[in-house]
């Protein structure tokens, strides 16, 4: 079963606050999707992998674009430094150390890559949906939903080859 998440934004939480929270979890997913691409057992996996770091590194920039365009450039690192260093936790809330403990432990295949994956994708759905409600500025409002519909979208993705490998058992 899922576990509770944290919860991550407060109630007083601003645009730009919810923006950075958001990047730094969308850059745990990243190297969660990146690591997980190494581990032997999930080499079948490493294309689909490789899809969704690249997603996340995507929604990375988007989110990081909306920040500019909200503050002064200058108020804000660039994106690698804003990023820069180890992340706890991923989209969703997930802690990292747990969920790559989990790969090297627990996760003996695709199968479970891809369930931990689903449940990812539906938290972070569900983080940019609860955000979005949260602020009023309707651009950011506005990439929130937009990158809500792309999470739900990955775990279309992911269930649609959780399918494929339950047809094939």
């Amino acid at each position: 079963m899922p576990e509770p998440t944290k919860k991550f934004v407060p109630e007083t939480a601003s645009a730009r606050d919810i923006l950075i929270l958001a990047i730094r979890m969308e850059k745990g997913s990243m190297d969660f999707y990146r690591i997980a691409q190494q581990q032997p057992k999930l080499a079948k996996t490493k294309g689909l992998l490789e899809t969704l770091e690249n997603a996340e590194k995507k929604h990375m920039q988007q989110l990081y674009d909306r920040l500019i365009a909200m503050v002064k450039p200058h108020n804000l690192p660039p994106l690698d430094k804003l990023v820069q260093g180890t992340v706890s936790y991923m989209e969703g809330g997930i802690e990292i150390n747990k969920a790559l403990l989990e790969l090297e432990t627990i996760i003996s295949g695709e199968l479970e890559l891809l369930e931990i994956g689903i449940e990812k994708e539906y938290l972070a759905y569900d983080f940019y949906k609860r955000a979005a409600a949260m602020i009023t500025d309707p651009d950011s409002g506005s990439l929130l939903h937009e990158l809500a519909k792309q999470e739900h979208n990955h775990a279309q993705i992911l269930l649609d080859r959780l399918a494929q490998v339950v047809r094939q058992k």
